[in-house]
């Protein structure tokens, strides 16, 4: 798999670093897969997901196929509270995922830094 991650326990969350290129919808489906099976077993509710260092993506004809697959993620982990921070470049696709996935229940958020992400993350601030 191009795309890998680390994830790190810090004090009230956890902080998954993802880096590599996404080859299409299915390994982006594989790594969100395997990520959030690795969060969920370690019970964490609150996470920061750093894509900074991901590149690559999937063809635009797959968005409606890529928001039902968020729709499915979203009833997984209803509860907890997401932050993502992204490259400029990829803002645009994070805010179609933020759209989709908050419509649904999930609760997240873009960000342009980890600073923010995290005020937002650890504070009891509105979930928009």
């Amino acid at each position: 798999m191009a795309v890998t991650y680390d994830l790190e326990i810090m004090d009230g969350y956890g902080l998954v670093a993802a880096q590599g290129i996404i080859e299409g919808l299915d390994e982006l489906g594989e790594y969100v897969r395997l990520m959030l099976d690795d969060v969920y077993q370690r019970g964490l509710e609150r996470v920061l997901v750093d894509h900074r260092h991901l590149a690559g993506g999937f063809d635009i004809s797959q968005k409606p196929e890529f928001a039902l697959r968020i729709m499915e993620l979203a009833a997984s982990v209803r509860g907890s509270r997401w932050a993502v921070v992204t490259s400029p470049e990829r803002r645009d696709f994070l805010y179609f995922f933020e759209t989709v996935a908050r419509n649904r229940g999930f609760m997240v958020l873009a960000f342009d830094t980890p600073e923010e992400a995290e005020t937002w993350l650890l504070g009891d601030l509105p979930a928009s």
